[in-house]
This record gives C-alpha cells, sequence and structure tokens, in this order.
C-alpha cells in the first residue's frame, strides 16, 4: 500500500549443479517462498550459489535469508561470529555441549537420542526456521548383517558410521 515500505529479502540457495533432481526440489522450495512471503506483499529474490562459493557467502554472511541443509557443527557456539559458519549466530552451552558429545558418540541409540535434544533445544529457541528434511530409503539384502542406518545423523558420512562391522553372509 501506498506509504508503507516494502520488504524486499535476497534468498541465496545452494545450485545443487551436480544433482539435478535436488536442483529441481530446492528450486520448487524457492518458488513456494517467494509464493507465499509474496501473498504478504514481500519480494523474494533468489539466487542459486554454485557450490564453490556457498562457504565463503556463509562465512561472509552474505545473505538475508540462506536456504541451506542442516549440519549441527554449524550450530556450535564456536562457529558463530563474523567468518564463521553458524547461520544465525545461535549461541547455546547446552546445544554445544550436546554437540561435543554427538561428536564423540559411537553408540547409535545415545546418538539418536542426543540429536533427539538438539531438535527440542531449537523449538524451545528457534535460532532458524526448518522448512523439511529428507528422508532416504536403503535397501539391503538380508545377507548383509550388522547393519545400522541412523534415522538422524549430523552429516552424511554418519549415514554409514559403522559400515565396518558389516558383513556379507
Amino acid at each position: 500500500q501506498r506509504g508503507e515500505e516494502t520488504l524486499i529479502f535476497n534468498l541465496l540457495y545452494p545450485a545443487y549443479e551436480a544433482d539435478p533432481g535436488k536442483q529441481e526440489e530446492v528450486k520448487t522450495t524457492v518458488n513456494k517462498i517467494k509464493s507465499n512471503l509474496g501473498q504478504s506483499g514481500i519480494i523474494i529474490n533468489s539466487q542459486a550459489i554454485p557450490n564453490q562459493l556457498l562457504t565463503q557467502t556463509i562465512l561472509q554472511k552474505q545473505y538475508d535469508l540462506l536456504l541451506f541443509g542442516h549440519l549441527y557443527q554449524f550450530w556450535h557456539s564456536s562457529q558463530s561470529g563474523e567468518g564463521k559458519l553458524n547461520l544465525s549466530n545461535y549461541q547455546n552451552n547446552v546445544v554445544d555441549n550436546i554437540i561435543n558429545s554427538l561428536r564423540k558418540e559411537t553408540n547409535p541409540e545415545i546418538r539418536t537420542n542426543l540429536i533427539s535434544q538438539i531438535h527440542q533445544n531449537f523449538q524451545d529457541n528457534y535460532p532458524a526456521v526448518f522448512l523439511y528434511s529428507d528422508y532416504h530409503t536403503f535397501a539391503f539384502d538380508n545377507k548383509v548383517k550388522n547393519r545400522n542406518i541412523l534415522v538422524h545423523y549430523s552429516s552424511t558420512s554418519d549415514r554409514f558410521y559403522d559400515i565396518y562391522l558389516w558383513t556379507v553372509d
């Protein structure tokens, strides 16, 4: 309306050059954000950031809004501040201690519990808006024994954190 300031935000998101499926998923999400906020009169300018520039962009905090996957280590207080990876400069000693424990823990049940504690703290403190989480389906032949896939994990490599224990009968 006349006399009111129009809000304009720059939304950055990873380009996912090597993953066309992920590119399409993220573009769909960006378009929904633009459409929904546009209904409230908020203008969103969006830009895909090439993967090689993404970390630099995060470090320099060169964004109004960032659509980005979450890695728990980014939420540690040691990563807040200029030139660091804590996306919203969130600082919470309880979460720091949980992340420290999570980094050392190998027991999947304890890891799941620790991640649940992080999620609860995020729900209580709102350091960011979490839109959705990817689900991954893994199919195994019953010949693969001792497998354990974490439902919640803090990095991609955690999905198969105990693969060295797997055996094939």
